[in-house]
């Protein structure tokens, strides 16, 4: 766990460096419209569907959603929390 814990933190604080040197040399970064809510919609109700027989069933994505959110995932720009509604 601890290669994971290191390799997650790296990559926030070297995303948050980036971003902030892109910012300073003038990007503008926005954030989704409505928070992304129209794509996980979309990807929810109609492509998930489509793999579930493929990854084991519903229950394995449902069980990641909630251990994503549990362990605080997307808390960065990665949205996972807003990947999963109802995590």
């Amino acid at each position: 766990m601890r290669a994971t814990e290191h390799s997650y933190k790296c990559l926030l604080e070297t995303e948050g460096r980036i971003k902030k040197e892109l910012i300073a040399k003038g990007m503008v970064i926005t954030d989704p419209a409505d928070g992304e809510k129209e794509w996980i919609d979309k990807a929810t109700t109609t492509v998930w569907p489509k793999f579930y027989t493929s990854i084991g069933g519903k229950d394995k994505p449902t069980k990641s959603r909630r251990l994503w959110a549990a362990d605080g995932a997307g808390q960065g720009s990665h949205a996972t929390g807003a990947l999963f509604p109802g995590a």
